[in-house]
């Protein structure tokens, strides 16, 4: 995984009821940290200057990491990143074969070692 990057955060705190589908589907904001998304809730808070980093909807990782440092103790952060290190691995060991099924029909050449130019999406 990368060590810096760019955290998105929804900005209604989530709340599994409310609806009458128990989960709250039709409150986007609560849900998906698009900024498309996010920037028309109430909650959104623009973040453009560099100092301010950790606060506002958008951080960057390493800010988090600095909170959850705060918030936690540096053991528990550190046990945080080592499981969402082990669950995106496990994600990825888990989805391989779609993706290989998916590169077969894509970019049969690089499946078969030869050299493939294309952009697989």
């Amino acid at each position: 995984l990368y060590d810096e990057g760019l955290t998105r955060f929804a900005t209604q705190k989530y709340d599994s009821g409310g609806t009458e589908s128990g989960i709250g589907l039709d409150r986007q904001a609560m849900h998906l940290t698009n900024v498309s998304i996010q920037k028309t809730s109430n909650g959104y808070q623009k973040n453009s200057a560099e100092e301010a980093d950790g606060i506002g909807s958008k951080w960057s990782l390493t800010a988090l990491k600095r909170q959850l440092v705060a918030e936690l103790g540096e053991e528990r952060a550190a046990q945080i990143w080592r499981d969402i290190d082990d669950l995106v691995i496990k994600t990825l060991i888990a989805a391989e074969p779609a993706f290989y099924e998916a590169m077969e029909v894509a970019m049969p050449a690089a499946v078969m070692g030869e050299s493939a130019s294309q952009c697989f999406q």
